[in-house]
């Protein structure tokens, strides 16, 4: 069992490409999503990989990467940390009023709080109630922001529920729906925009027309025009995607001290930028990652 669960966020600097292979569609290499959502995620296993990249990269004891991640063959002993799925948390959207915003909904936003509090043994105080479809609640430092006022979010336009101001205390009215963990993200990743959060039902039309998709082309060397058949779609999360993975330590393995401080100091040290995905070589994939500590009583710990 594990004995910790550790959230890291990720922004995307570029756009990320982390595929499932060729399909048959429209898009012929479509990103991973959640099979009962349809939302899109990056694989544990995407993670782990990228992660164990970037640790061999800096760090040449291969004893060291092989007790945190495991032996590669796989025969001689499972690995002191795992990852999680990477979930989404924001996503990007073009807005009239603020060039763009990050939105959510409360089936995110609620689910993040219960992955946070994974290992804690505490109640989670805030949980989203249900929002109105066509409504939106605001965070943001923008004072003519007000309730009742609409916002324009690409071609869709809602009405302002509630408004949370990030620099200052939240009206009393204003408190059932404001939720300082996204007042802290917002602080901890540096977010330059204001977060929307909507209707579950709002949120998955919004990104569903939303994608980010380029078509690309194939390049026969010996004539330098294109191949037959060299034309293919490939998706992409947007750039200023947020998602977060749990950095889960495993319990039995560590019991022994030296591998306590192992995990101390890699959590100390997670690389500030990764590549995930494919396209590397096209610049695609880069990452910011931050590590979102909270400690036993579920508060947040800013490193």
């Amino acid at each position: 069992m594990y004995s910790s669960a550790t959230p890291i966020l990720f922004k995307a600097v570029t756009p990320v490409h982390a595929g499932t292979g060729r399909e048959l569609g429209i898009i012929d290499m479509p990103i991973q999503k959640e099979s009962h959502t349809g939302i899109p995620k990056i694989e544990g296993a995407s993670i782990k990989g990228c992660m164990r990249e970037a640790y061999r990269l800096k760090n040449k004891d291969k004893s060291e990467e092989n007790i945190l991640f495991g032996y590669e063959d796989g025969n001689d002993g499972a690995g002191l940390i795992g990852f999680s799925d990477a979930k989404l948390l924001f996503y990007p959207i073009k807005s009239v009023q603020n060039l763009f915003t990050y939105i959510t909904c409360t089936y995110l936003i609620n689910r993040f709080l219960e992955d946070k509090n994974f290992m804690n043994k505490c109640d989670i105080k805030s949980i989203l109630e249900d929002i109105k479809e066509g409504q939106a609640i605001i965070y943001t430092k923008n004072k003519d922001i007000k309730k009742g006022k609409k916002i324009v979010l690409d071609v869709y336009d809602f009405e302002i529920d509630c408004v949370c101001k990030l620099e200052e205390n939240c009206d009393e009215n204003d408190e059932k729906c404001c939720v300082e963990d996204i007042r802290e993200l917002y602080k901890k990743l540096e977010l330059k925009r204001d977060i929307a959060v909507l209707n579950d039902t709002d949120f998955m039309e919004i990104i569903s027309l939303n994608r980010e998709v380029i078509t690309r082309n194939r390049i026969d060397h010996e004539t330098g025009i294109v191949k037959n058949g060299g034309l293919f779609i490939e998706e992409y999360l947007p750039a200023e995607s947020v998602l977060y993975s749990l950095l889960l330590v495993n319990g039995i393995l560590e019991e022994q001290k030296k591998n306590k401080e192992l995990v101390k100091r890699y959590k100390q040290s997670i690389p500030k930028l990764l590549q995930i995905g494919g396209n590397k070589t096209i610049g695609k994939g880069i990452v910011k990652a931050l590590i979102y500590e909270g400690d036993k009583d579920g508060n947040n710990e800013k490193r």
